[in-house]
């Protein structure tokens, strides 16, 4: 797993751009072996996709299981990061998983991948697989994700809390819900 390593000081207001894109370039900071074990990899497929009269999610991720992962980009300076990212949260994977089909998630994945100069949404994972080092023979084919897209999007995705720096009261409230079967 890569780690990002601490910065001297914690990020101030008003960097949660800077800590976005530096989640998005580096996305082996995610533990996807920790957090879906049957994933290899998951590529970032948009950055701050807006989600109709309810705002926008700062990352979003697939990984190869056809699962999607939001990530929500907290600095310990907001007092935002304890409780109301936990209903933010939920409120965008409930707007996921009752708006959008397999073909909207793709149709935002090829957006990003554009954004990033490659040809379709697909050439986010062939890259990452080359990064991961990952042989041919055990890399997943485009049809396989997309089945599996349609088939987990209804499950809801997973729900990541990204910060600089978590308080104990944060870590506290997060292993209540993790313990209660609300994955975070």
């Amino acid at each position: 797993m890569t780690t990002l390593h601490e910065k001297e000081k914690p990020f101030t207001s008003g960097e949660e751009e800077q800590f976005e894109q530096l989640i998005e370039s580096t996305p082996t900071v995610i533990p996807i072996a920790d957090i879906n074990p049957k994933a290899q990899i998951a590529v970032p497929i948009g950055r701050q996709v807006p989600l109709a009269g309810i705002g926008s999610l700062d990352l979003l991720f697939l990984d190869d299981t056809g699962t999607l992962l939001i990530v929500e980009c907290k600095l310990v300076q907001n007092p935002e990061q304890r409780r109301e990212v936990v209903a933010q949260l939920q409120e965008y994977a409930s707007f996921i998983t009752s708006r959008w089909n397999a073909s909207r998630i793709l149709e935002i994945a090829d957006e990003h991948a554009k954004q990033t100069g490659l040809i379709s949404w697909f050439h986010l994972f062939k890259n990452a697989y080359k990064m991961a080092k990952i042989s041919q023979d055990a890399q997943i084919e485009e049809k396989t994700i997309k089945r599996r897209i349609e088939r987990n999007h209804l499950r809801g995705p997973i729900l990541i809390v990204a910060a600089n720096r978590f308080e104990e009261r944060a870590l506290v409230l997060v292993d209540y819900l993790r313990r209660n079967k609300f994955e975070i």
